[in-house]
């Protein structure tokens, strides 16, 4: 679960006055066994109820909107956390199906980067699925949702090449860019600094890292071996970052090699602050 407090200013930009999130793994649930067991409806009610206690004192009058993604879409008796949600928020819960996630996650990113003349592919990472967007001097070529993520169960990067194979020839082909977002692309951008020195990293701010293709693999590479107690330790991730870390460098390993960028940039740009700026039915540009 992620909240985010916030509004738009006269810039066009997002003003972010609040964050919060807690872990609750409803996907690991769900991909397991299909649906979402009792105890975590409970927890997820209790959880619900006192954030909206929070939300009338700390921010009264405050428009709330609920969204759900692969968790909540796939899970068998996802009626009953729609039923929930109805203490959160008078608005119906949208639950976003694969294509609206890419063009919502794109919407935002046009709003914080220039995307114009660009060729490159938007890859977002998430528990149940990965989002993608192939553009073409800044025009969009095409978008695609896969149920490959860092909760789902099995060897997902293994099997990821291949999905990516059957993609049309068109969005096959090598990029100059692949543009990285969600939590675990901000969390490599905190950690490839490090990992590599300055001579090889490039910080825009807090907004955006870049790397060349082969050095996010190296970057990669020193990663892996660590384990997440060792990643808790050394650089204060949480217990969940650390773990799902695992998972996505696999993945994203897997997205370089395929479409063999150039250059990597990860952006400080998630599904949570885009959705301030996607209104459902918009069209993909």
């Amino acid at each position: 679960m992620r909240l985010v407090v916030g509004s738009i200013n006269d810039a066009g930009r997002l003003q972010v006055s609040r964050k919060w999130s807690r872990h609750l793994r409803l996907g690991e649930a769900v991909f397991a066994h299909g649906s979402i067991p009792p105890e975590l409806l409970e927890e997820l009610n209790r959880m619900l109820s006192g954030l909206r206690e929070d939300l009338m004192q700390a921010h009264p009058g405050v428009s709330v909107q609920a969204y759900a993604t692969s968790a909540v879409r796939d899970a068998g008796n996802r009626g009953d956390v729609e039923a929930l949600t109805s203490v959160l928020s008078d608005q119906p819960l949208r639950i976003l199906s694969g294509s609206e996630e890419a063009r919502a996650l794109l919407e935002g990113v046009r709003h914080h980067y220039d995307l114009r003349q660009t060729d490159a592919v938007l890859a977002d990472l998430g528990g149940g699925s990965l989002e993608l967007t192939c553009l073409r001097d800044g025009v969009v070529l095409a978008q695609y949702s896969l149920d490959c993520g860092t909760l789902r169960q099995g060897p997902c990067g293994r099997t990821l090449s291949e999905r990516l194979r059957a993609l049309p020839e068109s969005a096959q082909q090598p990029v100059p860019e692949l543009l990285l977002t969600g939590g675990n692309a901000k969390v490599l951008g905190t950690l490839l600094p490090e990992l590599l020195g300055s001579e090889e990293v490039q910080v825009q701010g807090e907004m955006e890292v870049v790397v060349s293709g082969e050095a996010f693999l190296k970057g990669q590479s020193a990663l892996q071996p660590t384990t997440p107690q060792e990643r808790m330790e050394r650089w204060s991730l949480r217990p969940h970052q650390s773990q799902v870390l695992t998972p996505a460098l696999e993945i994203f390993g897997e997205l370089v090699t395929f479409f063999q960028p150039q250059r990597v940039r990860m952006l400080s740009m998630a599904l949570k602050e885009a959705l301030f700026f996607w209104e459902e039915g918009d069209p993909v540009r």
